[in-house]
């Protein structure tokens, strides 16, 4: 399935990494997985991660 969401901790499985360090890189932009928005005046995330972005960046093709 196209654009399927995937959560915080299926992502980490998928990527051998914790969920903490998931978090941590998409609120530094530093793994193009989704996004990670903060609202105004909120301090916490909510997290966006699509399998297939998921994939691509494991197979190198991130861009």
């Amino acid at each position: 399935m196209k654009n399927e969401r995937i959560s915080v901790p299926e992502a980490a499985q998928m990527m051998g990494a914790t969920c903490d360090f998931i978090r941590a890189a998409m609120q530094l932009n530093l793994i193009n997985i989704g996004v990670a928005l903060r609202r105004p005046g909120k301090t916490r995330y909510t997290y966006y991660i699509y399998r297939d972005k998921v994939i691509k960046y494991m197979e190198g093709n991130d861009s």
